[in-house]
């Protein structure tokens, strides 16, 4: 009786029964075999970190077939197989698989947890050879070995000695990755990159011999420079072949370094000129192969600047960084922002950039707060050509407040009858702004209660600004003045009438047609919304009352992008600085312009113009 065949093939009832028939037979084992040529595979060892991937099933299958081929030749031919401990990678894996049981893996000590890395190792372990058994792979299985086998640390010490004594193994230096926490190196497969804001510090490198001419380069880690042992210019860069083979001398050391030709140098990329530290970049380390440059590595495992570093070593590399740029920068190397190559910095890395600027330059700003307009008659004149200067010198749009009231404090409250329906409520402040309100009264009140609820607000309001009146000394005047509490909210709103009032703030402004010079602004519809801005001046005056609002903010407050209060201005940075007349009078400076401004030049026209307006004044005092 014939059998009919299935019309579909089913692997399960055929794969399995005829892989344990080849395994049964033995037919994968090899064995020493004089009257046949040996060929030999080792299975590269798959990480018991999991499960294998399809990367793993194309390369065993490879295998696989090339195998078969050479018994199939007549070949005594072994397929090695095994697997692979993988070290960190697994100790990851085992300990995050601690970590879903509530396990620590400092409290359960070394022992307990190698007991759990070897079970790991059994399940995953045993999956993987399971799965290569599934793909219909002939390895030798009575040859199966793990690379934490008994005998493989001897035998891999052997072929290593072997292999140095025939001159096949030597010692060198390589770039690595490395874990300054663990302090072991990392293979790429472990790395995981992550994109991060970042920023591009401009350095100037002094030619030897050559007072005043420097090479400007561009780095996102100034730390390294410490390293640094050559400036690479493309050859075919006209700007800098007369550069070629000149010394430069590297800022913070007492080193000097060559300039040398490597067309690793994209010449259209930011200044053309790259700094070359080839112990700390894998780029710049084939750099210095190839020129024979030497490798200075000036950090120690834990990521700190080690004894090469001078006076920044023993810190943190983020600490030496900082205190590298500041150091740069009081030498007069580091330049302003710069976007070269369509590089644009984010606004963090602005911000980055700017809060090192900003830490030295407060004393500068200090000097300028302490100017005196003195003629106020003069002042309009005055301010409008601040505001023009500031223009002209910066080429940044510009605004100027006069001085208003700030944070004034309370002085003096009276209460007092008008009729038996009304009251008259007169606040005067430190400025001395008087504001009187009409307050309806249910009732008359006695000259007694008025007694009482005057000393009741003198008592409680006298010396506070607005900011510092506050929910809790609302509640107790409230309290105390019982059923007359009506008439203390009535006071409480007049005083924030008094103090809060800016319908006086006035703001000359200048250059808002300079906008129209920054590509990124000059967009016809964005250009008119900020020039509309700077005419209206009511966004202008919600700026101005934010920078007098903040008690400390009396130096230099840099907005960038969507830092700003002002909508219109989010594609822009606002750098402000704050003035005091005394007795609580404040005015406001501002610099409005591309978020790519240059930092350095607009704070330092605010100390120019700070001498400036000392010179103005100073002319009118010897004409009075």
């Amino acid at each position: 009786m014939s059998k009919e065949l299935a019309k579909t093939y089913d692997p399960k009832g055929i794969e399995e029964r005829l892989y344990t028939k080849w395994m049964d037979n033995g037919y994968f084992h090899a064995k020493v075999n004089p009257d046949k040529k040996p060929f030999t595979i080792v299975m590269p060892p798959p990480n018991v970190t999991g499960q294998l991937h399809m990367g793993h099933a194309l390369d065993e299958t490879m295998q696989d077939i090339l195998i078969r081929f050479k018994r199939m030749q007549g070949y005594e031919a072994l397929w090695q197989p095994g697997t692979d401990h993988a070290a960190i990678a697994t100790e990851v894996k085992v300990i995050d698989k601690l970590k879903k049981e509530g396990i620590d893996k400092h409290d359960i000590g070394r022992e307990e947890f190698l007991k759990h890395a070897w079970a790991w190792k059994e399940e995953y372990g045993g999956k993987i050879i399971n799965q290569l058994k599934k793909l219909g792979a002939s390895a030798d299985w009575e040859r199966e070995r793990f690379t934490m086998d008994e005998g493989c640390s001897k035998a891999v010490q052997e072929v290593f000695i072997k292999l140095y004594e025939k001159g096949y193994i030597y010692k060198g230096s390589r770039i690595i990755n490395w874990c300054p926490v663990c302090q072991t190196s990392i293979s790429d497969a472990e790395v995981e990159h992550e994109d991060q804001d970042g920023f591009f510090w401009h350095i100037n490198y002094p030619i030897v011999g050559e007072e005043g001419r420097f090479v400007e380069i561009a780095t996102t880690r100034p730390e390294t420079l410490l390293g640094d042992t050559a400036v690479a210019v493309n050859p075919e860069d006209e700007r800098y072949k007369d550069l070629i083979g000149k010394m430069l001398k590297l800022p913070l050391t007492d080193r000097e370094i060559p300039v040398i030709a490597d067309e690793y140098v994209d010449k259209e990329f930011g200044t053309g000129c790259v700094k070359i530290t080839p112990a700390h970049d894998p780029n710049d380390f084939e750099v210095g192969r190839r020129h024979n440059l030497e490798e200075i590595n000036i950090m120690n495992d834990d990521a700190t600047i080690n004894e090469l570093g001078g006076k920044y070593a023993g810190m943190d590399r983020y600490e030496a960084r900082k205190a590298m740029v500041a150091d740069l920068e009081e030498l007069g190397y580091i330049l302003q922002p710069h976007t070269s190559a369509g590089r644009i910095p984010s606004d963090k890395g602005y911000r980055f950039y700017v809060d090192h600027l900003m830490e030295e330059k407060d004393r500068e700003v200090n000097e300028m707060k302490s100017f005196v307009i003195e003629h106020t008659e003069k002042m309009e004149q005055v301010l409008q050509q601040v505001a023009k200067i500031l223009a002209n010198n910066t080429n940044y749009a510009t605004m100027v407040t006069a001085p208003t009231f700030h944070k004034n404090k309370v002085k003096f409250i009276q209460l007092s009858n008008m009729n038996e329906e009304q009251i008259l409520a007169t606040i005067v402040t430190e400025g001395n702004l008087v504001k009187n309100k009409i307050i309806p009264v249910s009732e008359p009140i006695d000259n007694e209660t008025m007694l009482k609820l005057n000393f009741l607000l003198n008592a409680n309001l006298n010396g506070l600004a607005l900011q510092e009146i506050n929910l809790g000394t609302i509640a107790k005047l409230k309290e105390q003045a019982g059923i007359h509490s009506d008439i203390i909210s009535d006071v409480l709103d007049t005083v924030a009438e008094t103090m809060g009032q800016d319908e006086d703030i006035r703001i000359y402004t200048s250059g808002a047609t300079n906008f129209f010079k920054y590509p990124e602004l000059s967009d016809s519809e964005k250009a008119s919304e900020l020039i509309s801005t700077f005419e209206e001046k009511q966004q202008l005056a919600s700026l101005v009352t934010e920078n007098l609002l903040d008690d400390d903010n009396t130096g230099i407050q840099v907005y960038i992008g969507n830092e700003s209060p002002i909508q219109t201005m989010k594609d822009c940075s606002v750098v402000t600085a704050t003035y005091e007349l005394g007795e609580g009078v404040r005015g406001t400076i501002g610099i409005v312009g591309p978020k790519r401004m240059d930092y350095e030049k607009v704070m330092d026209n605010l100390k120019t113009l700070k001498n400036s307006l000392d010179g103005i004044l100073n002319k009118d005092k010897e004409q009075t």
